[in-house]
């Protein structure tokens, strides 16, 4: 018979310092009082497992989902507030973070079965492959994106890049008028540091200001409302925003290289024009007096 005590489940996150091995909650709660036995398999696997292994990674999910499961057939009211609390007091207890255990359990929920049996059929599938295909939401991109994992041989960065692209054609697909290419240089310099402006105004005064912050409000979203589906849109933004520090990053450093080259370029031109003016002046200088002292 199903429990309605007040428990571990019902306490505040910030009850639960992540990490700690010492926990201010009753781990004999009747309604759930395995946590603990759950913690040390789950930490006895993941000593055990190889990390890299996808294999290990989805036996440690099994276990993890397995006591999951009997947390929610002994919880009355199971939701995803109870959901939180096990993973932070899974985190505590185990020493092992939050997103970490939950990385495993995803593997587990997103590829049940055959889907899992197909993730292993390709030779250099990884476990950083498997997370970043298990936090594209829409099944058929996923699909897509296994199918060129398994033909192409892709890497986890190239991977990346075909996630990038798949999304990004979209957004251009839906976009309106064309962006213009610039006319020369100056304008693309222009045009560049505009865009930037306007990307860090935005973040510094509509995401992350303080009138409204982002971060702030990410911490206040009921546990209710956190679904598989809003913890994969805020994994694909950090991916995109990655994305985004990436490609400034490229874009900086071969703006950077080029410096050193165009300061030498401009540094010869210098030169060439001091030894021009030079030679006219010696020029002006014939023309005034073709005939200098002693000859």
């Amino acid at each position: 018979m199903k429990q309605t005590n007040t428990t571990w489940a019902d306490e505040p996150a910030t009850a639960v310092p992540t990490g700690a091995r010492a926990l201010p909650y009753n781990i004999h709660a009747p309604d759930y009082e395995d946590i603990a036995p759950a913690a040390e398999e789950t930490r006895s696997a993941l000593e055990k497992e190889r990390a890299d292994s996808l294999q290990g990674a989805y036996r440690v999910g099994r276990i993890i989902e397995k006591h999951h499961k009997k947390c929610a057939e002994k919880c009355d009211g199971f939701e995803s507030q109870h959901s939180d609390r096990f993973f932070e007091h899974l985190a505590a207890e185990s020493g092992f973070a939050v997103g970490m255990l939950r990385a495993y359990h995803k593997l587990v929920m997103e590829f049940p079965g055959k889907a899992y049996d197909k993730l292993c059929d390709i030779p250099h599938m990884s476990v950083s492959m498997a997370k970043r295909l298990a936090s594209i939401s829409i099944l058929e991109d996923r699909e897509t994106l296994i199918a060129r994992v398994e033909k192409e041989g892709l890497t986890v960065r190239e991977l990346e890049k075909a996630i990038r692209e798949m999304y990004g054609r979209r957004r251009k697909a839906g976009a309106g008028r064309k962006s213009r290419v610039p006319k020369n240089v100056n304008a693309a310099l222009t045009n560049l540091s505009t865009q930037i402006d306007k990307f860090v105004s935005s973040s510094n005064s509509i995401w992350f200001g303080s009138e409204y912050d982002l971060g702030t409000e990410l911490a206040k979203v009921p546990a209710d409302k956190l679904t598989d589906e809003f913890i994969a849109k805020l994994g694909d933004v950090v991916e995109h925003l990655k994305s985004l520090a990436e490609i400034a990053r490229q874009n900086a450093q071969t703006i950077a290289g080029v410096i050193p080259e165009a300061e030498r370029r401009k540094n010869a031109q210098a030169e060439i024009e001091e030894q021009i003016l030079a030679a006219e002046a010696r020029e002006r200088l014939d023309e005034e007096d073709p005939y200098p002292a002693g000859d």
